[in-house]
């Protein structure tokens, strides 16, 4: 019964096998959602290396700081910063923290888990942290901790802007973990085979599928769905199976599949999350990481079909600091709505309606671009509350169909 913005705990630690085991590094956050107020939780690959060499496996946040503020945890010692402010934009506070922070962790190893605009005002913000590696970042290793609105438990509960956690602790965790010899005893006694074998096999998928010939989940769920892959707001399922097959054909496997495949798999732009892990799971084109959902929300689902556009979308919802699929479904929400006329343009602040149309004979490029358009307005909009309209989204997507029913007396819940 209590309200988890106003009463929250949040425990944020390292698992008990944390050791050579791919996957064992995983940064484990606990917190209940402000979105359901459900206990959640969400993870970030790698990032119990930093956690456990600034001293700590586990920490536990309460309360709130005064004004917003920096947790700084550091080789045994914990340190509140005032920060003052709410950051304008999730990568550009990783650029800022970055360039304050290396000078004093030097040559140890430390993250910035940071929040976005999203995180402070409203309840679905998501938590960024780029792999840090030589001093720089790491391009294309990001991940994110996102789900259940764990960047607003931060920015909203605890008046946190950022955790930077590292040092040069050196783990006290059993032996066993780190003992590649007893590791692989055991692996070959339960599997024949050696444990990182065990895993390459496992992690086929997010790595490269030679019966696929594509890698990620980006890659692979594309494939496997092809017609079936969900957009236009999952209109789609109203259409009959051929004429699916022929969004798939005209724009999404050319336009969408084919640019992956070029830009991402062909020339193997993939890397690991800071872990010694095989799966190699973070597909990347520039600073763009491609995941599979938040590139579905921000690209066939909100109406865009064409991986460039796309592009610009997902940078959005990232840079605003939401988690891409929850704020993502929101965006495609307000595009079916502005194309159906439930919304007032003006009330958007948008000039033109967007093309929602399922029917690929009534779709080109041009309307790609401007759905994207749209779209990369709407998620600023959310993230930062800059309409009336943003605003009846701050405390949740259902709260705002109850509050756009009454207010323009259309059936928002069906779509």
């Amino acid at each position: 019964h209590w309200d988890p913005d106003k009463y929250n705990i949040t425990i944020m630690g390292a698992g008990p096998i944390y050791g050579l085991l791919p996957g064992a590094k995983r940064l484990v956050a606990v917190y209940r959602s402000p979105i359901n107020g459900i206990l959640t939780l969400s993870t970030l690959g790698g990032g119990s290396i930093e956690l456990v060499r600034s001293g700590f496996d586990l920490i536990e946040l309460h309360g709130s700081c005064p004004e917003k503020s920096i947790l700084l945890i550091k080789d045994n010692e914990i340190k509140i910063i005032p920060y003052g402010k709410i950051p304008e934009s999730a990568y550009g506070l990783q650029k800022e923290l970055l360039e304050r922070f290396r000078d004093e962790f030097g040559s140890a190893s430390f993250r910035i888990l940071g929040t976005g605009p999203a995180g402070h005002y409203t309840c679905f913000g998501g938590a960024l942290s780029r792999h840090i590696k030589k001093g720089g970042f790491d391009i294309g290793s990001e991940g994110w901790m996102g789900r259940g609105g764990f960047g607003s438990v931060m920015g909203r509960v605890h008046n946190l802007v950022a955790v930077v956690f590292g040092g040069s602790q050196k783990s006290g965790r059993p032996s066993v973990f780190s003992d590649s010899r007893r590791l692989n005893e055991i692996s070959k006694d339960i599997f024949g085979k050696g444990f990182m074998q065990v895993a390459y096999d496992a992690t086929t998928k997010y790595r490269f599928d030679p019966k696929t010939g594509t890698g990620g989940t980006l890659g692979n769920n594309l494939y496997e769905a092809r017609g079936d892959t969900p957009s236009f707001n999952y209109q789609m399922m109203y259409l009959p199976g051929q004429i699916r097959n022929k969004i798939w054909d005209r724009h999404l496997k050319p336009y969408f599949f084919d640019s992956f495949q070029k830009n991402i798999i062909v020339p193997k732009q993939q890397k690991s999350c800071g872990e010694n892990c095989p799966a190699v799971c973070k597909k990347y084109r520039g600073e763009l990481k491609k995941d599979s959902e938040p590139y579905l929300w921000g690209g066939p689902l909100c109406g865009v079909l064409y991986m460039d556009d796309a592009e610009k979308v997902v940078w959005s919802l990232d840079d605003i600091g939401v988690d891409a699929i929850e704020g993502g479904a929101q965006i495609c929400f307000l595009l079916e709505a502005l194309w159906r006329g439930w919304i007032p343009l003006e009330d958007a602040g948008v000039d033109k309606r967007p093309n929602m149309d399922p029917d690929p004979d009534h779709y080109t490029k041009e309307d790609s671009e401007l759905n994207a358009r749209i779209a990369v307005k709407l998620a600023y909009d959310l993230g930062l509350q800059r309409t009336k309209l943003s605003t009846h989204f701050r405390e949740g997507f259902r709260k705002a169909v109850r509050i756009l029913t009454d207010k323009y007396n259309h059936p928002f819940k069906d779509i």
